[in-house]
């Protein structure tokens, strides 16, 4: 996620049996992550689990980011259609906007 406004607070919800540590804490569906992004500043946020149900609240506008999800040295171009773009086997999807 990457910030488009200064003063951008992101509320993120962590779906039903997920666990996403961020800052040095650990985060389940019981815990909610509050976190402020100025313009361009970017956060990258993983779990082992999946993160299928994620709920992202901001106050502004966010940007999604391409990631290199096989750690190939190469961006992974993403598409919302479920499709295994780079041939690892998973399913390379963005988060929809709500």
């Amino acid at each position: 996620m990457t910030g488009t406004e200064n003063q951008t607070v992101i509320l993120l919800v962590v779906p039903t049996g997920a666990l996403i540590e961020f800052d040095g804490q650990n985060y389940t569906e019981t815990k909610l992550i509050y976190m402020s992004l100025n313009k361009y500043e970017t956060i990258q946020l993983q779990s082992k689990d999946d993160l299928t149900g994620t709920y992202i609240i901001s106050s502004h506008p966010i940007a999604d980011d391409g990631d290199d999800n096989d750690c190939d040295g190469r961006v992974d171009e993403e598409v919302d259609d479920g499709s295994d773009n780079d041939g690892d086997g998973r399913i390379d999807e963005d988060l929809q906007t709500v």
